[in-house]
């Protein structure tokens, strides 16, 4: 029993006179650095709920825990670009964001 692993989430860091958002995860031996573009619009809700369902979704379909958490952050980017805003309020995270399918009007 215990952790095995963990992922600190969600703190920018300066890259090369960018911005990025900045995931660290450690499993007992390693660090791994996960980086990717920050999103303008910094205050979107739900994303660390959204990133914790696709992480055990992920892990359920059986695949190892650091690919799931570079699927997860994948799917988490997408669901911070595509925010819905249901009121007017803070924007939201749109966990169908990768369903979407664009159409022509």
């Amino acid at each position: 029993m215990g952790v095995k692993a963990v992922l600190v989430k969600g703190f920018p860091l300066e890259k090369a006179e960018e911005k990025v958002a900045c995931d660290l995860y450690y499993d007992g031996a390693d660090f791994v650095t996960y980086t990717s573009p920050w999103v303008a619009d910094e205050r979107v809700h739900g994303t660390g709920c959204v990133l914790s369902a696709a992480l055990a979704a992920n892990l359920a379909l059986g695949r190892e825990l650091k690919t799931s958490v570079e699927l997860a952050r994948n799917f988490v980017l997408s669901s911070k670009r595509k925010a819905i805003s249901p009121g007017s309020g803070v924007p939201c995270a749109n966990p169908f964001a990768a369903l979407e399918i664009e159409t022509e009007v």
